[in-house]
This record gives C-alpha cells, sequence and structure tokens, in this order.
C-alpha cells in the first residue's frame, strides 16, 4: 500500500520494520512511498505439565507456600519467540537487501529480540520503539518512529525565552 505523504517515504533505502510483541511479530518492508507486510507469526502459550516448574517452600512447621512458578513458562515463551524470530529473519534477509531496520519492541524484551538478528544487522538498526505495537497500523507505526526520531521543537514566546534564559544564568 501507498505510505502517506506526511510519512517518511523510504526513497532509494529498504527499510525493514520488525514489529514484535510477547507472542507475536509482524515484519515490514517499506520502499519508494510503499509499505507491504512480508510476513507475521502468532503461536499461543505453553501448556503446563501438572508438576512443571511446581515449587513447594518448606519449614519446620510444614509447607508455607506451593504452586506453579511463573517464571518458567515466560522462559519459555521467550524461548519460543526467539526461535520463530530466527526462522522468519534469516528467511526475509536472505530474500531481501535491507539498507536500515527498524525496530519496535517491548522493553522487557529487547535484549532478547535484538540478539535473534545477525551481527551484520544490528548495525543497520536505526531507530528502536519500545512498546508492543502488534495491533497498530503501519502507518500508526511509521508515525511513533517519526516522532522518537526527530527532536522535540519547542516553540516558546519572546519573552518566556528571556526569563528562562536569565534563570538558567543565575544558576
Amino acid at each position: 500500500m501507498k505510505i502517506s505523504k506526511d510519512l517518511p517515504q523510504f526513497e532509494g533505502k529498504r527499510a525493514l520494520i520488525s514489529v514484535t510483541g510477547r507472542q507475536e511479530a509482524r515484519f515490514f518492508l517499506a520502499n519508494d512511498g510503499e509499505i507491504e507486510e512480508l510476513e507475521s507469526f502468532k503461536f499461543d502459550k505453553p501448556e503446563d505439565s501438572k508438576r512443571a516448574g511446581h515449587n513447594m517452600i518448606k519449614g519446620s512447621k510444614g509447607v508455607y507456600r506451593s504452586g506453579p512458578t511463573p517464571e518458567f513458562k515466560n522462559q519459555r515463551i521467550i524461548a519460543e519467540l526467539e526461535s520463530h524470530l530466527k526462522g522468519s529473519l534469516k528467511a526475509i534477509l536472505n530474500r531481501n537487501k535491507i539498507d536500515t531496520i527498524c525496530l519496535t519492541v517491548p522493553d522487557y524484551l529487547k535484549n532478547d529480540v535484538k540478539k535473534t538478528f545477525p551481527k551484520d544487522s544490528v548495525k543497520k538498526m536505526k531507530p528502536i520503539l519500545l512498546g508492543d505495537y502488534c495491533h497498530f497500523h503501519p502507518f500508526d507505526i511509521l508515525k511513533k518512529i517519526v516522532s522518537q526520531t526527530r527532536e522535540p521543537v519547542v516553540l516558546v514566546s519572546e519573552s518566556a525565552s528571556r526569563i528562562l534564559s536569565k534563570s538558567k544564568t543565575k544558576k
């Protein structure tokens, strides 16, 4: 689909936009004013077996606490996400020549997702947008990336700028 005029057009560049969530990911290719979804995947939470990850804390007067340990489930989810990402990224990077990679990922998964990319691709990563944007429209994702990469412009009236500059010099 055509990219709106007020968004980056990626003219002369092929940009891979990787949108990753906890259990899903979408990959877009933006090039010369167009964006298309290359691939996506989603997987279900892994099933717990009866005793897998069961935790009992015992003391002199019996059992204080027992129950499943959620860390094991989270580790399995992250491991499954990494394996899906590695397979998808390998296929996408082999099929397409990519100049820039824009990554959106939740903060707690940033390091795990980043290490699934090949080392030569990590150098091509420009903006890393923190958050889960898997269910957003591609144009909304581009707007978020643009707003993060641009420095905020502060519009201040002349009198306000004088007051601010006086307060800075007094310190």
